[in-house]
């Protein structure tokens, strides 16, 4: 999760009101003016309005539970909804957390259910593919014809791969929570080499399998690309939740 260890919320339970709490809280904010051509700040505590409007409600802390945050954007847009799981030690609870636009504060909601993952799709990265083997394969005849057929059988064989081919040490990070990179397996990797043989030439096919192998890691243009799709489920002993589904697609 992008938000840090020690990352947390502190919530209203009186209300179900979330806010993030933290040093930035008494940050000021800038502002132009543009009659004086100046930039201005103007002192403010998000802290002490928060704590105002809630005296003598009961406040909990919230700690965000690692690995769980999940968005429909890419981790560096500021403006994006995301979600993440907390807990206040003894129940879970969903943040949905969102912004308007650059311009206004992050607003939290308290949804009661937790993360489920739905789905899980493999894909074959087949414009990398395709440029990148025109730069280190050098065909003969119907070289085109062949890069296609090639494209085809590299995402036939990715698309039958599940969660079973999934692990920590073959997976690489993207700037989208929802999507990863994973080292395609030696047996999938065997079968697209294998009906290679009907693709290309014997001096070809060499070149191809080292082709394969040598772009089959990290993030390079042979890994498959996973993406992740969830929903937030119900929580049963509340009787409580939505059936909220993300990203699209």
């Amino acid at each position: 999760m992008k938000e840090g260890k020690n990352f947390c919320l502190t919530r209203c339970v009186d209300c179900n009101e979330v806010i993030s709490l933290s040093t930035h809280d008494f940050s000021p904010e800038y502002f132009y003016d543009a009659e004086k051509d100046v930039l201005k700040a103007e002192k403010r505590d998000d802290r002490k309005e928060f704590e105002g409007r809630h005296q003598r409600h009961h406040l909990e802390e919230l700690q965000v539970i690692e690995g769980s945050f999940i968005s429909e954007g890419l981790y560096l847009e500021p403006v994006k909804t995301s979600y993440f799981e907390v807990t206040n030690g003894c129940e879970k609870f969903v943040v949905k957390k969102w912004r308007k636009d650059v311009y206004t504060p992050l607003t939290y909601e308290l949804i009661p259910g937790h993360l489920v993952l739905t789905k899980v799709s493999f894909s074959a990265q087949g414009e990398g593919i395709r440029k990148q083997l025109h730069v280190e394969v050098k065909l003969t005849d119907r070289a085109d014809e062949k890069v296609e057929r090639f494209v085809s059988v590299v995402q036939s064989v990715i698309s039958q791969m599940d969660e079973k081919d999934l692990g920590r040490e073959n997976l690489c990070e993207t700037g989208d929570p929802a999507l990863s990179h994973a080292i395609v397996s030696e047996d999938k990797v065997g079968k697209i080499v294998e009906r290679c043989r009907e693709i290309f030439a014997p001096d070809e096919l060499k070149k191809i399998e080292k082709f394969i192998r040598e772009n089959n890691e990290y993030n390079g243009v042979m890994t498959a690309l996973v993406k992740r799709y969830f929903e937030i489920g119900m929580d049963e002993n509340r009787g409580v939740g939505k059936g909220t589904r993300f990203p699209e697609g």
